[in-house]
């Protein structure tokens, strides 16, 4: 027998007292053939040693899948028949979970490319100077910045390369935890906008009427993993107290970054969307199955393609094969504002983080005036955002219950009108749906700022903008008919 050759492999052994890094040497045959001696794989699975060459890289997971891939006993709603099948797919496409080892995956076959609407030489607002920062901001950053030139989605800028476009950036802080912000304002300026659309919530709701198995799973980074084209690179350079460093993958802030992703997952993921198996929003992946067996084809099946387009997932945020989920109960406000030329309104959330009550903001929409309704005085102008908002927001007010919080007191008697007018009375009419649901409260103008920005600061009534109501047209207004008999 002659060896192909000796290769070394540098693996890592998990234990209980920690992990032993260790280099083995493997001998290459061709097509051999002996009664002498055996070798199998089977001992790389009992001490849990994984040498597939996975990203060119030879490494070991190390780690007992019962462990790795456990059921907190809160969350164990599938018997332990089917949690060791689930664990069983788990554990053979493991490569699609990141490991602590591992740099970010690299998604293949899709480089983001940016597009200005000027030309070089570029105006002075793209090239801005780094922020101060305070003491702990600078530790911060430079925390931040070294963990994504680890993960390969930054790179250190080169003294004899070409600066024409530079981004500030910032610290900000969630859940105790500090995440680098880039403030892209002006490059989302000058970028010609990505129309590619986003997943419509109320249409992806509709998909789960039918599920009795759901997978939950989130890109790790997804953004980051998304590699950049060499021209876009230089319009997303970083400055920092400590120097300037270049983007190689979509940083988070970037206008197009969401365009460009939900069109990578439809490309990659085209049968499985078009099945109604698979819903996707940005960088999250749900499956949804009406059986067991089902479930686990179709986990296999996305786990699979995951592995192919070089995806990885965060497991901490996975959440695999629940039967049910939290109600949601909690109750919204819907701030509403008017002017002479718009209409705005933010949808809130009343939610508890670390055992403190606070409202999260869930979307904020705006819309241009349609001639006729110009004309319109302030209670009617009122009036129509009240009735305006809940109708564009159908879908999270309906059955829910959520406040109306106005600026205009007179709102409040809005239903109470004994004799409205024409306009007045369909209006009241259509709002009917919601009034068991819905309370109407009055806010002080000084405090009530966020609609009242969006209203004098509206976006165009255009198809692109979702509040857009058609200007050819009255609003379509559910009217029950009535029989009239003698």
């Amino acid at each position: 027998m002659c060896p192909l050759g000796i290769f070394g492999a540098a693996m890592i052994l998990s234990l209980p007292s920690g992990s032993i890094r260790l280099k083995v040497e493997f001998v290459v045959m061709n097509n051999c053939t002996s009664q002498k001696f055996i070798l199998r794989n089977d001992y790389h699975n009992i001490y849990g040693i994984d040498i597939n060459n996975n990203k060119d890289r030879y490494f070991t997971m190390g780690e007992d899948k019962r462990q790795k891939f456990s059921f907190p006993p809160e969350k164990r709603e599938i018997n332990v028949i089917r949690q060791e099948e689930l664990i069983e797919i788990l554990f053979q496409y493991r490569g699609a979970f990141a490991s602590d080892n591992e740099p970010l995956g690299a998604i293949k076959c899709h480089e983001v490319e940016i597009i200005l609407n000027v030309e070089r030489p570029y105006p002075p607002p793209l090239r801005r100077p780094a922020y101060p920062a305070s003491p702990r901001a600078r530790e911060e950053l430079e925390s931040n910045i070294d963990e994504l030139v680890k993960l390969g989605a930054l790179r250190k800028f080169g003294n004899k390369e070409e600066v024409e476009v530079t981004t500030p950036v910032m610290i900000t802080w969630h859940n105790d935890k500090s995440r680098m912000v880039g403030d892209f304002r002006e490059v989302n300026t000058y970028t010609i906008p990505d129309r590619y659309s986003n997943p419509r919530i109320h249409e992806t709701l509709t998909q789960f009427s039918q599920a009795k198995f759901i997978t939950s799973m989130n890109a790790l980074k997804g953004f980051h993993q998304n590699d950049l084209k060499p021209h876009a690179r230089k319009l997303l350079r970083i400055v920092a107290h400590c120097g300037i460093y270049e983007y190689l993958r979509i940083p988070f802030g970037f206008e197009n970054e969401p365009s460009h992703y939900q069109r990578m997952i439809n490309t990659n993921f085209p049968c499985e969307l078009s099945e109604g198996c698979l819903i996707t929003y940005i960088y999250d992946i749900i499956i949804c199955s009406e059986t067991w067996k089902l479930h686990l084809k179709r986990l296999s099946l996305v786990l699979v393609k995951i592995l192919q387009v070089n995806m990885e997932t965060s497991l901490q945020k996975c959440c695999f094969s629940f039967t049910e989920t939290n109600a949601p109960e909690l109750p919204f406000k819907l701030y509403i504002d008017a002017c002479g030329e718009g209409l705005g309104a933010a949808l809130h959330q009343a939610q508890i983080f670390n055992e403190k009550p606070y409202e999260g903001p869930i979307c904020f929409i705006s819309r241009q005036v349609k001639l006729t309704e110009a004309q319109y005085g302030a209670s009617q102008m009122e009036c129509l955002c009240h009735l305006w908002a809940p109708e564009r927001l159908h879908y999270y007010c309906y059955g829910s219950v959520f406040e109306v919080i106005t600026d205009f007191n007179a709102v409040k008697s809005f239903l109470k009108m004994k004799t409205p007018n024409r306009h007045m009375l369909r209006w009241q009419i259509a709002i009917q749906e919601y009034r068991g649901n819905m309370t109407i409260v009055h806010n002080a103008g000084n405090v009530h700022k966020d609609a009242d920005g969006l209203g004098r600061w509206e976006l165009h009534n255009t198809p692109e903008n979702l509040a857009y109501v058609p200007t050819s047209a009255e609003p379509q207004i559910p009217i029950e008919g009535m029989n009239i008999t003698d």
